[in-house]
């Protein structure tokens, strides 16, 4: 393990302005693995999966952070809910499938169906979910409607801002904190 120094970001939600804050941390390197569509998941990669409820699962890496974090949430009178959480390369490569077969109904041509796929989901191999580190939430009291055939969400969450394990707020997608 090496000890390196972590610039962390703090942003206050109300003042709208940030601090950075620097902390000596002890790591595990693999809390360094970048992935993303020009760094596929190493070969070598494993994950001790923990199960945290309704079917989903995440590494035991960040799983006392995620569980901290839900509860000052709930806390907040918020209701987290998990949508998405680990994902095995069958079910990444199912997902990315069913994306680029829509994009093709809709007349897109093979390649050009499978760069707009990849905006929406993560092509496989280069999703931080394949790791166990990502989760999908959303508040369970958003609702959603059906109208003339599209989907339309109402109230939808766009970023829950974490500080320190405490929920400061959530931002709808019309850019309203609550």
């Amino acid at each position: 393990m090496k000890r390196f120094f972590i610039v962390l970001l703090v942003c206050a939600l109300c003042s709208g302005f940030c601090l950075p804050v620097f902390a000596e941390e002890e790591t595990d390197d693999r809390l360094l693995t970048l992935v993303n569509p020009w760094n596929t998941i190493p070969e070598d990669w494993t994950v001790e999966l923990v199960n945290i409820g309704n079917g989903h699962k995440v590494d035991k890496t960040c799983y006392d952070d995620l569980m901290a974090m839900l509860e000052a949430c709930r806390a907040d009178g918020l209701s987290p809910q998990v949508r998405s959480s680990y994902r095995t390369q069958k079910t990444q490569e199912q997902l990315y499938a069913n994306k680029v077969r829509q994009w093709k109904s809709y007349g897109l041509e093979e390649e050009a169906a499978r760069k707009k796929a990849a905006t929406i989901v993560a092509i496989p191999g280069t999703s931080e979910h394949q790791l166990g580190w990502a989760v999908d939430i959303v508040d369970a009291l958003v609702r959603y409607a059906r109208e003339g055939g599209a989907a339309i969400r109402e109230g939808r969450v766009s970023a829950l801002l974490i500080t320190d394990g405490v929920c400061g707020g959530v931002k709808l997608e019309d850019g309203t904190a609550i």
